[in-house]
């Protein structure tokens, strides 16, 4: 199944995301084997589900500003 697959992959980029290591724009999709413009989509999917990333540009990378489980918020957005 599709979904399957597209929600492993916004897993994956929450993982990253948390660790705080997403550095770049550029090296974020190199780490997933995903192109730039994927790895912006997997953002914007995962601020669509309620997310709040931001980008440290000091310590070059993103992050979460506030917790955010992507389980509850697939659920949640699922439901509605």
């Amino acid at each position: 199944m599709k979904i399957i697959g597209q929600i492993k992959r916004l897993s994956l980029t929450c993982d990253l995301i948390r660790s705080e290591h997403t550095l770049t724009s550029k090296k974020s999709p190199m780490l997933l084997n995903i192109s730039p413009r994927w790895f912006f989509k997997h953002l914007e999917d995962l601020r669509e589900l309620g997310a709040e990333i931001g980008y440290d540009r000091k310590r070059k990378t993103y992050f979460f500003k506030k917790e955010f489980d992507l389980e509850s918020s697939i659920i949640k957005a699922l439901k509605h």
